[in-house]
């Protein structure tokens, strides 16, 4: 779909601009293949930008156990643990700043991340009963 939509929006930039040339530039054949390889080169470029962006989304919905249910790119392991009665998931060996982690999870809760020893932790501000499924995505 999202093919369709960028293909349609380069012929609509290309006949836009067609539309102001003079009328004896419209009848050079150089400048209507011209025309065309340039939208050619839009459409590719931006086609390896989708494709590239969707190959560097990383992502994992985790359960309130600390099971990975469903996951993309996701090479890290999952330890919970609990940390002054609140609950702890841990991304193991998952080095680096602790921003870069975004988590959603499936009902509001107050959550902290931040940098452990093992990686980084994310806590969640509520007893464990509390606990929700929630969905962990990490920038690249």
């Amino acid at each position: 779909m999202w093919f369709w939509i960028f293909l349609l929006a380069v012929i609509s930039i290309y006949n836009t601009i067609y539309s102001f040339l003079p009328e004896n530039l419209k009848n050079n054949l150089w400048i209507k293949l011209l025309g065309i390889i340039t939208a050619l080169g839009i459409l590719i470029y931006g086609l390896c930008n989708i494709f590239s962006t969707y190959n560097n989304y990383t992502f994992a919905y985790v359960s309130k156990d600390g099971k990975i249910l469903k996951q993309k790119n996701f090479r890290w392991i999952i330890t919970k643990t609990t940390k002054d009665n609140y609950p702890l998931f841990i991304i193991n060996e998952r080095y680096g700043d602790a921003s870069d982690v975004k988590v959603i999870p499936d009902k509001p809760r107050k959550i902290e991340t931040y940098n452990a020893i093992d990686g980084v932790a994310v806590t969640f501000l509520c007893t464990d009963d509390q606990l929700v499924n929630f969905k962990l995505i990490i920038n690249k």
